[in-house]
C-alpha cells in the first residue's frame, strides 16, 4: 500500500517597508489550489500573533495582536473573515526597525483547539528621507 502525507507550511510572503511608515496589508487565505483557505469556526474564534525577529533570532515585536481597542503602537492584526486578515503593522514598530538588517516574521492564529502559521518571510527595511 502507498504511503501518503500531509504537509502543512505557512506561505511565505517576504515585505518591503520604509522605516517609520505604517504597513497595511489585505490578506486572503488560499489553498495551493487557489481556493479558499477557511479558518473552522467564525472569525471572532481566532486570536492572531506575530512575531518579528532578527535573523539571530533577537525578538523586535511579539504577542498577541488585539484589534480592539488598538493598540498605541497601532500594530494590529485582525480576523476579518474565515480566509482574511487585516495586517497593519504600526509606525510606532516600524521606527524601530533598522535599514540593513534583515528581519524574519511569522504570523499565527489561534483558536481553543488550534494554533497554525500562516504566513512568514522576511522584512527589509529601507530608510526614511523625512523625519
Amino acid at each position: 500500500m502507498a504511503s501518503s502525507s500531509l504537509v502543512s507550511t505557512p506561505a511565505t510572503f517576504d515585505l518591503v517597508l520604509y522605516r517609520g511608515d505604517t504597513l497595511s496589508l489585505a490578506i486572503n487565505l488560499k489553498n495551493s489550489d487557489g481556493s479558499n483557505y477557511v479558518l473552522s469556526g467564525t472569525a471572532g474564534n481566532w486570536t492572531p500573533a506575530m512575531n518579528i525577529e532578527t535573523e539571530d533570532g533577537v525578538a523586535v515585536y511579539q504577542g498577541a495582536i488585539k484589534s480592539s481597542p488598538i493598540p498605541a503602537d497601532g500594530t494590529k492584526i485582525i480576523v476579518s473573515t474565515t480566509s482574511k486578515l487585516e495586517l497593519v503593522i504600526g509606525t510606532d514598530t516600524t521606527k524601530y526597525l533598522v535599514p540593513g538588517i534583515t528581519y524574519i516574521y511569522d504570523i499565527q492564529v489561534t483558536s481553543s483547539t488550534e494554533n497554525i502559521t500562516l504566513l512568514k518571510g522576511t522584512i527589509t527595511v529601507e530608510g526614511d528621507v523625512t523625519q
